[in-house]
């Protein structure tokens, strides 16, 4: 009997194994680096798409619990020398501060007394993932092993970047986007094997960039997709718009106005950039943009 069980098993396991399922892209080392990656890439801009403050730590936690593929997040320097998220030049917007505060004008202590701007936070320490300005090194302890960061570097200092990046897994966490192409060649030599991402704002730089720089990612202009499709696809550079003036608002209007209608229009123009070969959105939907390209409805 125990030699007929061991068959059985022996027999009902030499059908074709299952495919390998594939992994999830948490790191840059996942679909990023790989130029032949299909997959369509959607990066949160900002920290947006879900209920926790913008450029959160808490944010961050949440939309890679999400499945989102990446942050964008905002780096800027504080007047002692430490890097924290921050969109805007200021941080009256974001803040509990009643008056515009250059970020830049600021020590890291003085920045991280004021609370983020959200009812849940009446102090930058109620909880301090969610209410407290982080710093870029907090950002990448959060996202390790969980989602990449897209970082667009406000300020270029390239000894403090470097030395941020390379303390706290940068190379696997990171991607850097930056209009400055010189900045990013120099931080490339002093980080090989660190993503960066260049962003042309118009036809000519785009192409430029493509034919003959040759990045694994280049950000450009919606209006420039059709001029630059087919030498991104040629050259086997992947493509990022920002979506905020194309697809957002019809996810805007699906999401925050109640106005269901919406959906298909979204679909309809999520499947339209795609076809001009974009391969990274970057969007204030980001759940929704990925449930669009995977073919789910928008409402679970």
């Amino acid at each position: 009997m125990r030699l007929l069980t061991i068959a059985s098993l022996l027999v009902i396991g030499c059908g074709e194994p299952d495919p390998p399922a594939d992994p999830p892209i948490r790191s840059t080392e996942v679909c990023w680096a790989d130029r032949s990656c299909a997959v369509e890439l959607v990066v949160s801009h900002k920290a947006d798409g879900v209920d926790e403050p913008e450029n959160s730590l808490a944010a961050i936690a949440a939309l890679a619990d999400a499945g989102v593929h990446a942050v964008e997040v905002d780096p800027r320097l504080t007047s002692d020398g430490h890097f924290v998220l921050m969109h805007d030049e200021g941080i009256k917007r974001t803040t509990s501060a009643d008056e515009h505060l250059a970020v830049s004008s600021l020590t890291l202590a003085e920045v991280q007394a004021y609370a983020l701007k959200d009812d849940r936070c009446p102090t930058p320490d109620t909880e301090p993932s969610r209410c407290r300005i982080p710093t870029l090194a907090e950002a990448l302890d959060t996202a390790k092993g969980r989602i990449v960061l897209l970082l667009d570097i406000k300020d270029l200092d390239l000894e403090r970047l470097v030395a941020v990046l390379n303390a706290h897994h940068g190379l696997s966490t990171s991607v850097v986007r930056s209009k400055d192409l010189d900045f990013l060649s120099a931080l490339t030599h002093r980080l090989p094997g660190l993503l960066t991402m260049e962003w042309r704002d118009t036809q000519a730089g785009a192409l430029d960039s493509i034919e003959n720089r040759g990045p694994l990612f280049v950000q450009v202009e919606p209006s420039d997709l059709d001029a630059v499709q087919a030498a991104a696809a040629g050259q086997q550079v992947r493509v990022m718009i920002s979506t905020l003036t194309t697809l957002d608002p019809y996810l805007w209007a699906y999401v925050d106005s109640g106005a269901l209608d919406q959906e298909e229009r979204a679909r309809a123009e999520a499947e339209a950039l795609r076809d001009q070969g974009v391969r990274l959105f970057l969007t204030s939907y980001p759940i929704e943009t990925q449930r669009l390209l995977t073919g789910e409805p928008l409402t679970p």
